[in-house]
Parts: structure tokens; C-alpha cells; sequence
């Protein structure tokens, strides 16, 4: 037929088939913007994820210690980490906004409701549950048998934490404390939504262009950590 042209094998807008578009002189530039911001930005996400971390392992290392001889304690801890784990990262993040402009309004002011603090809180909280389970069942699954040899032999209760429950107990515990630094190094990723951590977006009401361009750098090194 006449009236009809063969499609063209080079449409516009599309590369030659073998070959890879050359990026622009921009994106080059937004490349190399990207990945000159990636030090700091590295630095604040992991100072953020080691310091929830260590307050979730201070508060949960002894809670899971008096837990393992108190079911009800148990009971009541094991479930208040849980319930938070239900909560969608994002949500628990913006609950304390709410909760934390509340009581800088009680107490005068002075406690930030954005920013580092409101993402360590939210961050230490989702942290609580696998240290908490996993202190608990290491300890609890000693066998009793050595547990009576140690008193047998003399052994104070101190002495029998430090020289046989804890270190019996350390592989359990140290699955749980590794399963949560995966977590909170994940979650605090999110933590840009509350202002953490600062700095000039240029969104303009919308994505910055081209938003793939500058969220890959991070994405990978998010990744790599």
C-alpha cells in the first residue's frame, strides 16, 4: 500500500538500538552534586541509627535481664515492643510530633518536636522488641541443670550472671541486637520526614528534577551501610 509509510526505526527522544544515551552536562553536574553530599549526610544517618541503638540497648539489655525472672514483666514489655512494631514507621515518626509539642507546652518550651529527637525516640522505640525477645529467650533457655551446678559450686548470683548465664545467653541476645541495627538502619531513612536530617531540597512544591538522579547516591549508600 502507497499511503503508508514504513515506521521509522529511530524515534525521537530513543537511543539506536545498541547504543546508551550520553548524559547531559546537568545531570552530570547533579550527579556530582549528589554524591559531594553524601559524607555528611552518611555521618548524620549513621550517628542517628548508633545512637538509637545504644539506648535501645540500654534500656533493653536490663529489662530483658529482669524480665527472664519476672513473666509478668515479661509479659507486659515483650507486648508493649510489639504493639510498636505494628505501627507504620512513618506514623510512629509523626506521633511524636503531636506528643512531643505537648510537652514542650507543659514544660515551657525548649524541647524540640522536629528534628534528631523525634527520630531517636521513634527509632529506639521499633529497636526494643528483638533485643527485649531475644535477651529473654537466651536466658530462659539455659538449661536448668547448669544452673544448679552453679549454685552448687558457691556462686553468687552476680557471679552466676556474669560467668555462666551471660555468656550462654550472648549468641541469643546478639542475633537479636544484629536483627535490630538492620531495622533502625533502615527506619532512619524515614527520619527525613521529620527534619532530620536539615538541608536546602529545592523541592518547590514538587520532587526535585530529576529526582532519580539525586535519590540514587543515597539509595546506594543506604544500601551499602
Amino acid at each position: 500500500m502507497h499511503g503508508w509509510g514504513r515506521p521509522s526505526k529511530q524515534l525521537a527522544g530513543f537511543a539506536p538500538p545498541g547504543t546508551t544515551p550520553n548524559p547531559s552536562s546537568e545531570e552530570q553536574g547533579l550527579v556530582k552534586e549528589a554524591f559531594s553530599q553524601l559524607p555528611p549526610l552518611i555521618g548524620s544517618h549513621v550517628l542517628l541509627a548508633s545512637a538509637a541503638m545504644g539506648l535501645a540497648l540500654l534500656i533493653g539489655l536490663p529489662l530483658g535481664l529482669l524480665s527472664a525472672r519476672r513473666p509478668r514483666l515479661a509479659a507486659v514489655a515483650v507486648g508493649f515492643a510489639g504493639l510498636v512494631q505494628t505501627i507504620p514507621g512513618l506514623a510512629l515518626l509523626a506521633l511524636f510530633y503531636p506528643l512531643l509539642l505537648a510537652i514542650s507546652a507543659l514544660i515551657g518550651g525548649g524541647v524540640p518536636a522536629l528534628g534528631f529527637l523525634p527520630a531517636l525516640l521513634a527509632l529506639t522505640l521499633y529497636a526494643l522488641l528483638p533485643i527485649l525477645r531475644n535477651v529473654i529467650a537466651g536466658l530462659q533457655g539455659i538449661d536448668p541443670a547448669v544452673l544448679q551446678a552453679a549454685n552448687a559450686v558457691g556462686m553468687t548470683p552476680r557471679q552466676r550472671l556474669r560467668l555462666v548465664e551471660a555468656p550462654l545467653a550472648a549468641p541469643v541476645a546478639m542475633a537479636g541486637i544484629r536483627t535490630a541495627a538492620v531495622w533502625t538502619i533502615g527506619t532512619a531513612t524515614l527520619a527525613t520526614t521529620v527534619g532530620y536530617p536539615h538541608r536546602d531540597t529545592r523541592h518547590h512544591g514538587r520532587l526535585p528534577e530529576p529526582w532519580e538522579i539525586r535519590s540514587s547516591p543515597g539509595s546506594r549508600s543506604n544500601a551499602g551501610i
